[in-house]
């Protein structure tokens, strides 16, 4: 993300201002997202980030939501509603 990095702390800063807002949420894992999980776990590799990025695509579907990331490797994922970001 080149210049756009923030420092620990003013990341926090901006974690803290935007849960503030009101704009995000938190959500408990869904019924299923084990399953999700293991089925990514076996059958694909989503990008660098295997177990992370397996998980929010597997919470993702299951729970319905859209992802929103810079990560261009999810745009490939089957079945994942997600908004890629340019930087």
């Amino acid at each position: 993300m080149g210049d756009s990095v923030l420092t620990a702390r003013a990341s926090m800063k901006e974690y803290r201002s935007l849960i503030g807002s009101g704009n995000v949420a938190f959500a408990t894992e869904p019924n299923g997202l084990g399953s999700k999980l293991e089925e990514f776990a076996i059958t694909r590799k989503i990008s660098g980030g295997y177990w992370s990025d397996s998980y929010l695509a597997a919470f993702a579907i299951v729970a319905g939501m859209r992802l929103v990331t810079f990560d261009k490797g999810f745009g490939s994922v089957d079945g994942l509603d997600s908004l890629i970001l340019s930087g």
